[in-house]
């Protein structure tokens, strides 16, 4: 083999194994997939942020941290690609 057939060859199985990983990667990735903390955090973040400050005083994450997701989920959407 020549040095351009060599290449094609490699190039060509690489390109086969990056659509291969891309299929896998993204094969039912609008499936809805939420954990329990994941659904903790949607169902607080819809409260009003007074209500958000005074449910998540004694919670792990610090209220901010649910004030900032309210935000994103209202600009972004809490669909399964965002």
């Amino acid at each position: 083999m020549d040095i351009a057939n060599e290449r094609f060859v490699d190039r060509s199985a690489l390109a086969a194994v990056l659509a291969l990983a891309l299929v896998v990667r993204f094969h039912g990735i609008t499936a809805p997939a939420i954990w329990y903390d994941e659904a903790f955090s949607v169902l607080l973040t819809r409260h009003e942020p007074w209500q958000i400050w005074s449910i998540t005083a004694r919670d792990v994450h610090p209220p901010p941290y649910y004030l900032m997701s309210g935000l994103y989920l209202i600009k972004i959407g809490n669909q399964s690609l965002s």
